[in-house]
């Protein structure tokens, strides 16, 4: 056969499909390019090796070929690979029963083929797997009509196919499930989202049991969404024990607030008899005179009622931190005043005793932010613990060391009973006691620990106890932020440096009238220029034609905070030379880094100190 018509040639070579053009015996007398994975050593193989069939067979087989003949074959291409073939054989000639000519076309599905084939094993081994799983599953349309449910899903139910499909497994639910699970179902639906709802479900006995209800979207290869497959696992187990322990905390809870209010009772309630007990000692005092009887009993009152107020003290304490009742009062607080003070209150049993507590020479200038009073009292209770648990004429050692972090370690070491290791991780916890030096009876109530950890905490820092066992001393440390920054860095500053500020022009936004007021009079004071806003609304107002040279902001203002207010003022004063101080009355290190990354370039902790304590 002779191509001369260049449209046919053109056609036959550029077909994307392997094209031979076969003689009456089946070999190939021509062939196109997209038929190269065909050739085999230079040759291309006839219709019976290529398709396992003679044409005359193939022939024989089709009822005329006018309508071509089209078979899926097994052909073994050039590189010996076996493939599956869609083969279409169509005469060339127009007598379509005698022709001497043939086009014969190949095209390889052998892909098609495997994902077909891959698809069938996968939806075989989906029904199985889903068949006999324990779970609950569920499939449903992209219209959410659910058209199939599993043998488990059936059995639970104890109903049929058709009583489930569409929207029969609705019936199934719990009344006061159905308006929040069919929400969630069409809310995941609309998103085409996956989902996760509890509901309940009807069991065929009657009983409604919790299940945990999943839902997955499905996508078809080409990526149509074609609906959901879900599932539904028994969680009724799990959520009664859920239950149980949500009333458990609910009685734990209560009884916790029943003891909170007991202590508190029985602190104001012991308080009253403690006056007249003074009083009388008072009185006895006055008797005394030549008489040594009385004066030891009254010795021994007085001992008594200081111990009962500590104690009494104590309980009022410990209910108020437990219930976050305590408010701290932040200062600047000097670490050699703090330890000078904490010293004073344990030194009359330290000398009771005839220990010494000796002190580490301290860096000069180191101070902190925070109560003073709540620092003092933390420190007392890590100094008595130590001094009631160590031996008569002990020396307790005590020492300061600031760190890299902006911590410091208040470190303080005894030589007495030490912790056994068993009692270490609960030492902390309200009540609990350690064993006294001496082998007596235990004293105190055991909540000096819990109190001094828990303000610790309150000031960003803690409390921590080390001891290698019984008789081996204990190492008490308490933690907190440092105040004092490195030369030349920003930090706080303090009511004499503000004063210090002459000859410029101050701007002072404070809500609080009497802070406002005295803040004014106090920087005025240096021969300054200034001026005050109670919001943040009048301060950027002011500023437009103030042009102040430092401003001093309050970071608790009503309409804005103070960090949005310094940088408006930072925007709109690009460039200028202008000094921001922020107004705080927390002074902790989180506090400091947050205002310094707002903008501002130090900050002042309230109240203001004419000089550090």
């Amino acid at each position: 056969m002779n191509l001369t018509d260049s449209l046919a040639h053109a056609f036959f070579n550029r077909h994307p499909h392997a094209v031979l053009i076969l003689d009456a015996d089946g070999r190939v007398l021509h062939a196109n390019a997209a038929a190269g994975w065909l050739e085999r050593e230079g040759r291309y193989a006839d219709f019976a090796e290529l398709t396992g069939l003679g044409l005359p067979q193939a022939l024989h087989s089709a009822d005329g070929l006018g309508a071509g003949w089209t078979r899926r074959l097994r052909v073994r291409s050039g590189d010996n690979a076996w493939r599956q073939v869609d083969v279409d054989l169509v005469a060339a000639d127009r007598d379509q029963d005698n022709a001497s000519h043939y086009f014969c076309v190949l095209r390889d599905v052998t892909g098609v083929a495997e994902a077909a084939r891959q698809q069938q094993e996968s939806s075989v081994r989906f029904k199985v797997t889903t068949e006999s799983a324990p779970v609950l599953v569920w499939m449903a349309d992209s219209r959410m009509r659910c058209d199939w449910f599993n043998k488990s899903w059936l059995d639970f139910r104890g109903r049929p196919l058709d009583d489930e499909i569409g929207d029969g497994w609705t019936e199934g639910l719990h009344p006061e499930d159905v308006e929040n699970c069919l929400g969630v179902y069409e809310a995941g639906f609309e998103a085409r989202a996956p989902f996760t709802l509890d509901c309940r479900l009807r069991r065929a006995d009657g009983v409604f049991r919790w299940m945990l209800n999943t839902g997955m979207p499905r996508y078809g290869r080409d990526g149509e969404f074609l609906g959901y497959v879900g599932s539904c696992v028994d969680i009724t187990e799990r959520r009664e024990l859920e239950d149980k322990l949500a009333e458990r905390m609910r009685v734990l809870r209560f009884a916790d607030r029943r003891r909170e209010a007991f202590l508190a009772k029985l602190s104001h309630e012991l308080r009253n008899p403690l006056a007249p007990i003074a009083n009388a000692a008072g009185i006895l005092k006055s008797l005394e005179p030549g008489n040594r009887q009385l004066s030891v009993v009254r010795e021994i009152l007085e001992r008594q009622v200081a111990q009962l107020r500590r104690l009494i003290t104590d309980l009022a304490d410990v209910t108020k931190i437990t219930a976050g009742k305590v408010v701290l009062q932040r200062e600047v607080v000097s670490i050699d005043a703090l330890i000078d003070h904490a010293l004073d209150a344990v030194r009359p049993e330290a000398d009771a005793r005839h220990q010494t507590v000796r002190l580490a020479p301290l860096r000069p200038g180191l101070s902190c932010i925070g109560d003073p009073d709540r620092l003092r009292q933390a420190l007392s209770a890590l100094l008595d613990n130590a001094i009631k648990f160590s031996p008569e004429g002990a020396t307790i050692d005590v020492s300061v060391a600031a760190s890299d972090d902006d911590m410091l370690a208040i470190a303080i070491q005894d030589r007495g009973a030490g912790i056994a290791p068993d009692v270490l991780p609960t030492i902390f916890d309200l009540f609990v006691q350690g064993r006294p030096s001496s082998g007596g009876e235990k004293s105190g109530l055991g909540v000096g620990l819990t109190i001094a950890k828990k303000l610790a905490q309150l000031h960003g820092g803690d409390v921590s106890l080390e001891s290698a066992g019984l008789g081996l001393g204990t190492l008490a440390t308490l933690r907190i932020h440092r105040e004092a920054m490195d030369e030349g860095s920003a930090g706080a500053i303090d009511g004499s440096e503000l004063r210090s500020v002459t000859g410029s022009r101050v701007l002072i936004i404070e809500d609080n009238d009497d802070a406002r007021e005295s803040l004014r009079m106090l920087v005025e004071l240096g021969d300054n220029e200034v001026r005050t806003a109670a919001n943040a609304t009048q301060a950027l107002r002011i500023a437009e034609t103030f042009e102040p040279h430092l401003v001093v902001c309050d970071l608790g203002l009503p309409d804005r905070d103070g960090y949005e207010v310094v940088e408006a003022l930072r925007a709109r004063f690009a460039g200028r030379d202008i000094r921001y101080v922020a107004l705080t009355g927390f002074g902790g290190a989180e506090d400091r880094d947050r205002a310094m990354d707002s903008g501002f370039d130090s900050f002042i902790v309230k109240p203001l100190q004419s000089s550090p304590p």
